[in-house]
């Protein structure tokens, strides 16, 4: 019996984007405490770190890919953004008034978590840190309009995780 004879549900791959589901690659997650709060705040460096890191690790490819990039400015409670190239996704974001720096770095190429790590501390004047990596990751959108929103939600679930937890008494 074939799964079609089953009712069972056949997806076609092709029409699929790459915000419809996990990619398999490696996925370097970094979380930075006591950051210097004025690169926090600097565009630029956000930028600029986040195109090293890419370039790291996307093989330069003959023919132009246009690359899919956003930042979402929070004014003072820092930024947000997100730049995609190839097979190469990484989202970063900042909050100066925490002092903390989080960092998404996926690619279906090798990563390499020492050099990423000794860019990130470099960059941001990372006083502690955690890593993590694992073997999948999720693709943001490349149309601009929904990879700001994205980059907009991601935010909000970044800023509840590293916010410091409210001291309860019993």
């Amino acid at each position: 019996m074939t799964a079609r004879s089953q009712g069972a549900r056949v997806v076609n791959s092709a029409t699929m984007t790459g915000s419809e589901g996990l990619g398999y690659g490696t996925q370097i997650s970094l979380d930075g405490a006591f950051a210097d709060a004025a690169v926090l705040l600097d565009r630029a460096a956000v930028e600029a770190v986040l195109e090293r890191m890419v370039a790291e690790v996307e093989p330069k490819l003959e023919h132009s890919v246009v690359p899919a990039a956003a930042v979402h400015d929070a004014g003072v409670d820092g930024l947000s953004a997100a730049l995609i190239q190839g097979e190469t996704a990484a989202t970063l974001h900042t909050f100066p008034t925490l002092r903390t720096v989080t960092l998404h770095l996926f690619s279906a190429h090798d990563i390499s978590l020492s050099t990423t790590t000794r860019m990130f501390i470099d960059v941001f004047r990372v006083g502690r840190f955690q890593s993590a990596v694992r073997a999948f990751g999720h693709y943001p959108p490349r149309e601009p309009e929904q990879l700001r929103l994205a980059l907009a939600g991601a935010r909000d679930y970044v800023r509840i995780r590293v916010a410091p937890s409210a001291t309860v008494t019993i």
